[in-house]
């Protein structure tokens, strides 16, 4: 197994994480993946976001570049697949918009006929 000269820095939502670089994209996949508890991984990319790493291809092309530039760190930043900010949609009942209201009667003005349950 090769060892290279330079490490990754894997950035998620701001929670870093350094490592060696694995010897396929599939490694750094799990890798990503079981460090910041995802279960999908859409892509890593550079700081500038024009350069995605989403094949073997890809690793392998910033492997070459990483190496024969000299660089010590590279910071991936991953893409997930996950969108925590999302609200799920509420399953609660709202109240019906039709209340019944009691009816408003002037009561103090009424007085009731006799021989009824409650006159005299």
């Amino acid at each position: 197994m090769k060892n290279f000269n330079f490490e990754f820095v894997l950035n998620y939502s701001m929670q870093t994480f350094q490592i060696k670089p694995p010897m396929s994209f599939h490694a750094l996949v799990e890798i990503a993946q079981e460090r910041f508890d995802l279960t999908k991984i859409i892509e890593f990319f550079l700081e500038d976001e024009d350069n995605h790493i989403k094949s073997e291809s890809d690793y392998f092309e910033l492997l070459n570049f990483a190496e024969n530039s000299g660089l010590n760190e590279i910071e991936l930043i991953v893409k997930s697949g996950e969108n925590k900010a999302k609200r799920k949609k509420s399953n609660s009942f709202r109240k019906s918009s039709q209340n019944y209201k009691p009816v408003n009667s002037n009561n103090k003005y009424y007085t009731p006929e006799s021989g009824t349950i409650n006159g005299k």
